[in-house]
Formats: C-alpha cells, structure tokens, sequence
C-alpha cells in the first residue's frame, strides 16, 4: 500500500492469486484436521467426493458441447422422413413433388 490508503497498483496480481489460493486450500483443510469430530477418513471421502465431482461435471460439459458440434456439423436425428404438406407450408418449404 502507498502511504495514500490506495492499493499497490503495480504488484504481481498472479503469484498474488496463487497465494490466495494456497491459502484458502489450507483453511480448508485444517477445518478438517483441527475437527475433533471429524475422522481423517471423511477428509479423505470428502476429498475424493470433490474431485469425482469436478470430473462428472466436466464430463457432462464434455457431452453437451460434443452434441452441439455434431449439430453444427449437420449430423441430426431425424425422428420422420416424410414431411406432410401442412408442415411444408408452415415452414414454407418447397419439396419437389417426386419425393
């Protein structure tokens, strides 16, 4: 801090970051070991339960944008070929009367 109050401006916000996040790990993490009532193996659980989480998410994030690239790229489910004449003229469509 400059002697105004006002924050250093031109401080290394990166390393500034990691050490907020060590620190935030390490609160976390002595909740857990400093808890009388609390057995290492729940630490360990909930730990686990954490990281299955994350990879759960990403994976269902995963499958999402894989399904919207697919539509993209034109590969649809199509439920119908046929497409009755009223759904041509609500969507305007102009189908060659040979199919």
């Amino acid at each position: 801090m400059t002697i105004e109050n006002r924050p250093e401006i031109a401080m290394d916000w990166k390393s500034e970051y990691e050490k907020q996040r060590k620190d935030r790990l390490q609160d976390s993490v002595d909740e857990y070991l400093q808890d009388s009532d609390v057995s290492i193996q729940v630490f360990y659980d909930d730990l686990k339960d954490c990281i299955q989480e994350i990879i759960t998410y990403h994976k269902n994030q995963k499958e999402k944008a894989d399904g919207a690239l697919q539509l993209v790229l034109g590969h649809r489910i199509v439920d119908e070929l046929d497409i009755d004449d009223e759904i041509a003229k609500k969507w305007h469509l102009k189908i060659p009367s040979r199919y």
